[in-house]
């Protein structure tokens, strides 16, 4: 959250002892909740803890990275919260579904031998997501990397963009907040409440995404500025003030409430190392006994009590996988066919009556399900689009990006905007489906683009100066 200067480069080093004391720890919080959880089981388990072997695996390989993300002296916080996704989800998450003699529908609806391979994909993307972060860790520390543009410059052209950004937004948020129902809609206690516009489930998407995504980007660029923070504090309060309420817990899904608040909480956390390692000590715990804290069809608050992983809908990301998994054993899902969706998002069905439908869909419609808001995780993603090739591709990608983009959080302002809106849409994209993800990712990284770009003839004049020397040089 501070301001760059010229010739700040990234120096990262490796914490030993950190490192050790946070594996310790992890693991410590896996036993303690799988004990916790299996002595709640009604009778045996199903499984084995060896014949589960690739989940307790995929269990230890989280502990270690999430523990990696947090020892270097630039935390990962990206990258540290995907591992604590894969050790929620899928490390503790698969474990306890392999184990459960009466787990939740989803996982009732494939067979232990496709669980077994869910764990199996799981241990290989993981494996490729730990490569790609350690090559971008080593990458990183060879360079030195150095912030190119004039800070006072860039200051003022971003604030007038800003500006500009803001006033457009509050014309047009009465405008949206009515077409989603109106203070209804922001003030509603219920998750599952029916729609009572009556939009589509694309045009709701739209409506949604032109109110949330604005106003955080001016938040996030604001705080970016330390002097509009000790200036303006009033004005960041209110912005704040309308970010959490949008953020809603109470009647929006967790996607939602953790794209408007995370790249705050990440922000607040960056640079403060021991405060870092607090929270995420605390996440596991928030994740696992908040689950049911508000009911879904009633708005009410319930005692908080730890989740049964298997049991809980919130949690069906590895029986996805393995649902997923026999699906396109069935032939149901072509290479390359979900992606295509994804990728021509913005044509409509109209034309393109084809369109497939996001994943989650797609795969409650071949169970035969009437509830379709169901997950689908990267795995699966990856998978179903080009089967245990995508899913390496992927993995490699997403480790080494996600890391890059942690790495450099506080070189450059761009780096700092993308770092802060990759952490609030990290969620979505991990637990799915890509489909409802594009959209408002297509937009916020145009938007973010369109904010820092400089003007055409600030380019070539920049250009022009930096290759003056080169060509006196060679003159010489």
């Amino acid at each position: 959250m501070l301001e760059n200067v010229n010739g700040v480069g990234v120096t990262s080093s490796f914490h030993l002892k950190r490192f050790f004391i946070l594996v310790l720890f992890y693991v410590t919080v896996a036993i303690f909740l799988i004990s916790k959880i299996t002595n709640s089981f009604e009778t045996e388990p199903r499984t084995t803890y060896f014949d589960a072997f690739f989940s307790v695996a995929n269990l230890i390989m989280a502990i270690i990275f999430i523990s990696f993300s947090l020892s270097i002296s630039t935390q990962q916080l990206n990258m540290a919260f995907f591992w604590l996704f894969q050790f929620i989800f899928f490390g503790i998450g698969g474990l306890i579904t392999q184990l459960d003699p009466f787990p939740y529908y989803l996982t009732q609806t494939t067979t232990s031998t496709f669980l077994q391979d869910a764990a199996k994909v799981t241990f290989v993307g993981q494996i490729y997501v730990g490569l790609g972060q350690v090559i971008s860790f080593i990458k990183m520390k060879k360079q030195n990397n150095k912030n190119s543009l004039n800070i006072v410059e860039e200051k003022s052209l971003v604030l007038r963009r800003i500006k500009y950004l803001i006033t457009s937004y509050i014309l047009v948020t009465p405008f949206l907040i009515n077409s989603l129902g109106g203070t209804s809609f922001l003030l509603k206690r219920v998750r599952l409440a029916n729609n009572e516009q009556n939009l589509s489930i694309s045009t709701n998407a739209i409506l949604q995404t032109l109110l949330y995504v604005p106003p955080l980007i001016c938040l996030v660029t604001l705080l970016y500025f330390s002097s509009i923070r000790k200036n303006h504090r009033v004005a960041l309060a209110t912005m704040l003030i309308w970010i959490l309420l949008l953020s809603n817990p109470l009647g929006n899904a967790r996607q939602v409430t953790l794209f408007l608040t995370f790249p705050l909480l990440f922000i607040f956390l960056r640079g403060r190392a021991y405060k870092t390692l607090v929270i995420f000590a605390g996440l596991p715990f928030i994740f696992l006994y908040s689950a049911g804290l508000i009911n879904r069809y009633t708005g009410q608050f319930q005692a908080p009590h730890l989740s049964i992983i298997s049991r809980d809908g919130d949690f069906d990301s590895f029986s996805q996988v393995a649902n997923g998994l026999q699906s396109i054993d069935s032939g149901i899902f072509p290479v390359f066919r979900q992606i295509t969706g994804s990728i021509l998002f913005f044509v409509p069905r109209s034309i393109y009556p084809n369109k497939p439908y996001d994943t989650g869909i797609e795969l409650a419609n071949h169970l035969g399900l009437k509830f379709q808001n169901l997950s689908a995780p990267w795995l699966l993603e990856a998978y179903a689009n080009a089967r245990l090739l995508g899913v390496i591709f992927v993995g490699v990608g997403l480790g080494f990006i996600v890391s890059n983009i942690d790495l450099k959080s506080n070189v450059t302002f761009r780096s700092f905007l993308l770092s802060a809106m990759t952490s609030g849409f990290l969620f979505i994209l991990l637990r799915g489906s890509l489909l409802q993800a594009t959209g408002r990712a297509a937009f916020t990284y145009v938007l973010i683009f369109l904010l820092i770009r400089r003007p055409f003839g600030a380019r070539k004049v920049s250009t022009t100066i930096s290759s003056t020397p080169r060509q006196q040089t060679s003159q010489g």
